[in-house]
């Protein structure tokens, strides 16, 4: 007994006892979950540190539907009226066409517009669409356009987890219940630019970028839905592109060659539209 008394008083065995014993709390606590909005807290503030300067991408152009587009040509844009902005645009040789919108039903719902709309989905095979994903049972929760049914290379998921009030992490590949395998919007567009995606062991490489798979567990989290293939975003991405309204494509504003070579991405930016993300690293950015 005076032996163990001794050993405990002793310096370092006392100091080792003591580590060993707050390792094993703070383990504790932190499998409860109870750390994890503080812990994303400061991951979201690393990550805000190392992403330096805002860089521009000139592979991409942004063409956006603001406020002053909607009070001029309504919302949702009629079904003409987007074909004759796509028209405009693939005049101009893009690589890829992102429609970063719902189109899923007829602008007006009589449909009297669509056929335009199908004629330049259809005939354009470098024109990818979107889908929101509902579940495992039920996958295809708001559709992708019915003229893009037929080719499911192109169009995919825009979903993003959204927890802790940020996005920090996006989605590759999701899968159903039938193990059908559903690619993100970005891995469409990457792939219509030519990038292939390819299996190593640690995920996915899509060209030079390797995507380790997103764990339960990884980083600040504790028992997160980890379902289909997930990445941790890398917010050092470009944040900078040209952008330009949906007047100023169809007012033939833009130059041609604008759009040579280049990711054409089509998307909301009005604040009525009410598509905005918080990231680590800016509140309210449009989707």
């Amino acid at each position: 007994m005076k032996r163990l008394r001794r050993a405990f008083t002793n310096p370092i065995v006392a100091s080792v006892l003591l580590g060993l014993g707050v390792f094993a709390l703070v383990t504790s606590v932190r499998e409860t979950g109870l750390l994890q909005s503080a812990e994303l807290f400061v991951y979201d503030k690393c990550l805000a540190w190392r992403s330096g300067a805002d860089m521009t991408d000139p592979r991409i152009v942004l063409v956006e539907i603001s406020e002053s587009d909607i009070n001029k040509y309504d919302f949702p844009v009629p079904d003409d009226l987007f074909a004759k902005l796509l028209d405009i645009i693939e005049r101009g040789q893009p690589v890829a066409i992102g429609l970063d919108i719902f189109r899923d039903l007829p602008v007006p719902r009589d449909g009297s517009r669509l056929a335009e709309l199908n004629r330049v989905l259809r005939q354009n095979q470098n024109i990818v669409g979107i889908f929101r994903f509902g579940d495992m049972e039920h996958p295809i929760k708001i559709p992708f356009p019915p003229a893009l049914a037929d080719s499911p290379d192109r169009y995919g998921i825009n979903d993003f987890p959204f927890e802790f009030g940020a996005v920090r992490r996006a989605f590759l590949l999701v899968w159903d219940n039938q193990q059908n395998v559903y690619q993100s919007f970005s891995l469409a567009l990457a792939m219509r630019a030519g990038v292939a995606p390819e299996q190593v062991e640690s995920g996915l490489r899509v060209g030079k970028a390797a995507f380790p798979r997103f764990k339960r567990n990884d980083g600040g989290y504790v028992r997160a839905d980890d379902g289909g293939h997930q990445f941790l975003l890398d917010f050092k991405s470009p944040r900078k592109f040209a952008i330009y309204s949906l007047d100023d494509v169809l007012s033939n504003r833009v130059d041609q060659q604008t759009w040579r070579g280049k990711i054409v991405l089509i998307g909301d930016e009005a604040e009525s539209a009410h598509d905005f993300e918080t990231t680590p690293l800016q509140v309210n950015v449009p989707g």
